[in-house]
């Protein structure tokens, strides 16, 4: 298994209903800066300082929408990248934390952001070590995963996930057609920064499967 601390993943959340165009507006920005916080910044001193402001740009965003699952998607997101940058033992409660948000927001509406609670829980269960060192469960992750395609089957967040989840169970046959239909979304102007990453990531995950099977 590669590390959790080096490609920790995360489902992007996308879409509200049309009447909270606030805030959708405000999620829009704050996934722009973590996109750049994830996919674009290297310098590791730069990161932290961004997810730093993110943590507080998210915290400002429940306060706004109390009782919203989404800003609790979005707070336990910037919990997942504060692990990912560290890439440290350290890591493990950061990824707690996003784990209990997400638990929340999934008693307060699991089909929320197109599933993206049962995505990013998958995610967690998938990358992180499993007892005794923290709460890892390739159960857990699959059935949350399977949850997350219910609620966007055709989405590039979900088919991408369980996709790289089939991958790193050695069964890439299963992965390809996963990874191939996140591969054909098309990218969305208003989310490239996000979704040209994720691309790149399936895209890599499809290569990795296309070559396990040829051996």
């Amino acid at each position: 298994m590669r590390s959790f601390l080096i490609a920790l993943l995360l489902f992007v959340p996308r879409a509200v209903f049309a009447g909270d165009a606030g805030l959708q507006r405000d999620m829009d920005a704050l996934e722009d800066r973590w996109a750049l916080t994830k996919y674009e910044m290297t310098d590791k001193a730069q990161r932290l300082q961004n997810v730093q402001a993110l943590h507080l740009e998210a915290a400002g965003l429940a306060q706004r929408y109390p009782g919203r699952a989404e800003p609790m998607i979005w707070e336990a997101l910037v919990y997942i990248l504060e692990a990912e940058v560290h890439s440290s033992t350290a890591s493990l409660s950061a990824l707690r934390s996003a784990r209990e948000l997400l638990e929340a927001a999934g008693k307060i509406d699991g089909a929320a952001l197109n599933g993206a609670v049962h995505a990013n829980l998958g995610s967690l269960y998938y990358e992180v070590p499993g007892w005794p060192i923290s709460f890892g469960s390739n159960g857990k992750a699959e059935a949350h995963l399977r949850q997350a395609l219910a609620h966007d089957r055709d989405g590039r967040e979900a088919n991408y996930f369980y996709g790289d989840f089939l991958l790193q169970r050695k069964r890439p046959k299963e992965a390809l057609p996963y990874l191939e239909k996140a591969l054909g979304v098309p990218i969305d102007p208003a989310h490239a920064r996000a979704d040209k990453g994720r691309n790149k990531e399936a895209r890599d995950a499809y290569d990795k499967a296309k070559a396990a099977l040829s051996r």
